[in-house]
Order: C-alpha cells, then sequence, then structure tokens
C-alpha cells in the first residue's frame, strides 16, 4: 500500500505537469494567434488607407480575440507600434506584441510564473 501511495501521487503530479504544460502551449497559440489578427487588421486598415485604424482598434481587435479564448483581460500586454525600417521604401510595418503571464497549476512544486509571448510584423506595401 505504501509503494501504491507513492506511485500515485508521483503519477498524479506528473500527470497535471502535463496538463499544466498543455495549457500553456493553448495560451501561446491563442497569443500568437490574437497577435497575427491584430497585424492583419493593422495592414486592411493601414495609415494609407480610407478609414486608418488607431492603436486602440488594433487592440480592440487583439483584446476580442484573447477574450473569447477565457484569458484575462486585465493581464493581457498588447504593444502596437509602427516601427520605422530604413529598408522599406515603399510600405509601412507594423508590429503587434502580445503577452500573458501563465502560472502552472502543479501541486507541491515551486514553477514560477511564466510570460507567454508573441509578436507579428507584417509590411502594408503602397502603390
Amino acid at each position: 500500500m505504501v509503494e501504491f501511495a507513492v506511485t500515485v501521487v508521483a503519477l498524479l503530479m506528473l500527470l497535471l505537469g502535463i496538463v499544466s504544460m498543455a495549457r500553456a502551449v493553448q495560451i501561446y497559440e491563442v497569443v500568437s494567434s490574437a497577435a497575427r489578427e491584430g497585424t492583419r487588421y493593422g495592414i486592411a486598415h493601414g495609415p494609407t488607407s480610407k478609414s486608418p485604424a488607431s492603436i486602440t482598434q488594433i487592440r480592440n481587435v487583439v483584446l476580442g480575440e484573447l477574450t473569447t479564448a477565457g484569458l484575462d483581460p486585465a493581464a493581457l500586454t498588447i504593444d502596437v507600434s509602427w516601427p520605422s525600417d530604413t529598408l522599406v521604401i515603399n510600405g509601412t510595418d507594423i508590429l503587434v506584441q502580445v503577452s500573458y503571464p501563465f502560472t502552472p497549476q502543479v501541486p507541491f512544486t515551486m514553477i514560477p510564473k511564466i510570460t507567454v509571448s508573441s509578436g507579428s510584423r507584417m509590411l502594408a506595401w503602397r502603390n
């Protein structure tokens, strides 16, 4: 019975660790997808379009993607910028970076908080 108790505890911790890391991968997928959606929206409504998007509108698109996935909107960090690139002559870059803190839920362990982050950068080409 002692061997069974030790084995069950070890297996449960291993199982919870696997589930927790799967959750981290799922959060990363959601964060990277939201960053890409914000970048696409910013490109489609770029500075040279008829209805250019503001940083607030792009953030709202990213926030909408993340809240539908069940992430806490208060913990999100969303940065939108249009970095200048000397190699880009005929267009504008947009960069959307999203980060979210994740704490693995494995009992009896001291796993620190992980910041899951992703960014997306695209070029809006002008003719």
